[in-house]
């Protein structure tokens, strides 16, 4: 693996990750937050407070070959 001289972006260690991660990630956005990976599948609701209900706002995270389809 290269390591650049000047790192570009968050390292590896500072990385959020799913599914340990998704619950974070559905409270800070108000969204419903899915996470489809090869074997299984996760879904998340805010904590502190309803998902909306006219329009419900989805972010659904695929996970294939080791990368992220948004």
């Amino acid at each position: 693996m290269h390591c650049p001289e000047k790192q570009v972006g968050a390292s590896f260690k500072e990385w959020l990750t799913l599914p340990d991660m998704g619950l974070l990630v559905s409270t800070a956005f108000n969204v419903i937050l899915v996470n489809l990976s090869h074997g299984s599948a996760s879904t998340f609701l805010p904590l502190r407070s309803a998902p909306p209900s006219s329009l419900h706002n989805k972010l659904i995270i695929a996970m294939t070959n080791e990368r992220n389809i948004h």
